[in-house]
């Protein structure tokens, strides 16, 4: 019993750090746009500030609270080879092949200006790509994995980070989420993501390679601002495709990237299995 309140407690010491953090961030940036208010300096600032704020806390907690070092929550070597960082261009290019070729819609290119296509690229990249990429991966394929892990086995703890980390980015991002119709299907999509990596990073030893694979998502599937793909437009991105009901397949926006991190969820888990086998033998 006592064990599991420790569990417990550790879980939402967890959360609180994802939230936190990114509220720090928020608030020094807040203060940093009255020195400078280029888009530029600010997304450098604001993903640099988060990545150290969460790395630092995610040390000191591990170190002094859970007792463990780096490599125990999965922060630790191995590093993704090559090889794997390109196979995980897969899975954007996947999301974004499944709208093309499976509904109707319209690809047009925008942001004209340089100026915009800098930041467009520097935010996608740096600031919703990587900052997103490492800190969740930090928090809940490194931190809470390893505590739901230690408390309630694989299985469970794959299971409960994952549910975790669905609905802390459910209630996160669901401001920036498609509309209320979709929000079932878009608490799924975190779901499965969490799964997918989570399963990674077990299958590993180290939440790298998930991180690899977050990070091109984030930046490269319809959901950037390098492609935009939805029903509607209604900010500049460098390329755009507006999908138009009566599309053969995928007509409500998230099913493309479920069905293809549901596909990763099943590999990783034949993966894992074939990996016990060949043990067993």
């Amino acid at each position: 019993m006592q064990v599991k309140m420790k569990t417990v407690l550790h879980a939402f010491a967890a959360v609180v750090v994802f939230f936190l953090t990114d509220s720090c961030c928020h608030q020094l940036i807040r203060m940093a746009v009255s020195v400078c208010s280029s888009a530029v300096f600010l997304t450098a600032l604001y993903t640099c500030l988060d990545i150290l704020n969460v790395w630092i806390t995610v040390f000191l907690y591990s170190k002094y609270v859970m007792k463990v070092s780096l490599q125990k929550i999965y922060l630790g070597k191995p590093f993704p080879a090559f090889r794997q960082c390109m196979a995980a261009l897969a899975v954007p290019l996947a999301v974004d092949a499944a709208y093309f070729i499976l509904t109707k819609g319209e690809f047009k290119t925008g942001c004209y200006t340089q100026d915009g296509l800098v930041s467009i690229l520097f935010h996608e990249v740096f600031s919703s790509g990587l900052r997103t990429a490492l800190t969740e991966g930090m928090i809940f394929r490194g931190m809470l994995f390893r505590i739901m892990q230690k408390g309630f086995g694989n299985k469970a703890g794959i299971l409960i980070s994952s549910f975790f980390y669905a609905a802390a980015s459910f209630i996160f991002y669901n401001s920036f989420a498609w509309n209320e119709s979709d929000y079932p299907e878009t608490f799924l999509l975190a779901f499965l993501m969490g799964l997918a990596f989570t399963l990674i990073t077990f299958e590993t030893g180290s939440v790298w390679l998930s991180v690899v694979i977050h990070f091109l998502y984030n930046s490269l599937s319809g959901n950037s601002y390098i492609l935009h793909i939805d029903t509607r437009q209604d900010f500049p991105a460098i390329f755009t495709y507006t999908v138009k009901s009566g599309g053969i397949f995928f007509t409500n926006i998230p099913n493309p990237s479920i069905a293809v991190f549901l596909t990763l969820v099943i590999m990783a888990l034949i993966h894992m299995k074939k990996g016990r086998s060949g043990n067993d033998k």
